[in-house]
């Protein structure tokens, strides 16, 4: 089925009383893979979403009527480009309608980011497991700002991105520098592969529904800290052909093709097999890379200031610029 039939390895039964368990043992049993009919339920427990729709001051259907006329061409631009291989978002169907709903709510209800390429396939995702729109927002708000605290993927710059593709690179030296090494002899900026797992949370990576389902289930409970743990797991199962990559295209080709067959099993046991990397160490890698990416952009505004200001200098008084 389009939401996949992967339920790992803890019996049905177990589930039946999962909000009484300790938090440990629910971490391992969401990282065995969450029953498909339970999948909206225990998402929505996991995130605590109920609170953050209770605080928030506008209903849902406030927040999903139109918006401003930037914002609505935007996000009219990106409907279609949402799982366009699937048929999961046929022409004029109903659920296009509650995707331009749900983006337009976002939007609304985060002024600083608005709408920005990526969320499309956050939102398409939530509706796929929610099926119901008000449940899919709330959980995606809830993702986004909370669990993930990723917000700052999508505002202007996209200072946040930058940071913790830089934090990817630091951990996977630290886990597999091997790893690192073969794709650093091509490029060592990792934006170009982990831009899109990123921001799109993997649900538009080229891993398989059931992988991505399942890397879920452990983010709405552990957060972000996955999202690095899963991205560092498929290079290392790309290993081989990352060091052996002659260039750049058999590197992008090591990287980015036949991801959909990785068994979500393995995918999930490499990553969290990746050494103990704590929260903390992470947290710290964070600190650096953000003063890294100010220094960039400080760098980067004073030159732009005297480019101006050359080109103020060469305006004679009457306006007119000079011909050099």
């Amino acid at each position: 089925g389009e939401l996949g039939s992967m339920e790992g390895d803890v019996p049905i039964a177990k589930w039946a009383r999962y909000k009484e368990l300790p938090e440990k043992k629910l971490k391992l049993m969401l990282r065995a893979g969450v029953p498909r009919h339970l999948r909206a339920e225990v998402w929505w427990y996991c995130l605590n979403a109920t609170e953050r729709q209770k605080q928030s001051p506008q209903t849902y259907q406030a927040l999903s009527a139109p918006s401003d006329p930037k914002t609505e061409a935007e996000i009219e631009l990106d409907l279609h480009r949402t799982f366009p291989q699937s048929g999961m978002l046929p022409k004029g169907s109903e659920r296009v309608e509650q995707l331009r709903r749900v983006l337009r709510a976002f939007a609304a209800y985060c002024p600083d980011i608005r709408y920005c390429q990526g969320l499309n396939f956050v939102a398409g995702f939530c509706l796929l497991v929610f099926r119901e729109e008000e449940r899919a927002f709330w959980a995606m708000a809830e993702m986004l700002q909370g669990r993930m605290d990723c917000g700052g993927y999508y505002g202007p710059r996209m200072l946040q991105l930058r940071q913790d593709l830089r934090v990817f690179g630091r951990m996977l030296k630290a886990v597999r520098s091997k790893v690192k090494a073969g794709l650093d002899r091509h490029c060592s900026d990792l934006s170009w592969l982990g831009t899109q797992w990123f921001v799109t949370l993997f649900t538009n990576s080229g891993l398989s529904t059931d992988s991505v389902l399942r890397i879920w289930d452990c983010m709405v409970f552990e957060g972000w800290k996955v999202l690095f743990r899963v991205a560092c797991g498929i290079l290392v199962m790309r290993q081989n052909l990352i060091v052996h990559a002659k260039d750049m295209g058999e590197l992008m080709e090591a990287t980015k093709n036949n991801l959909g067959f990785f068994p979500p099993d393995q995918l999930l046991k490499v990553a969290f097999s990746l050494g103990t990397l704590k929260r903390r160490q992470l947290q710290a890698w964070r600190i650096d890379a953000a003063k890294e990416v100010e220094a960039e952009d400080a760098e980067r505004d004073a030159l732009e200031a005297k480019r101006k200001g050359a080109a103020v200098a060469e305006t004679k008084p009457d306006g007119i610029a000079s011909v050099q």
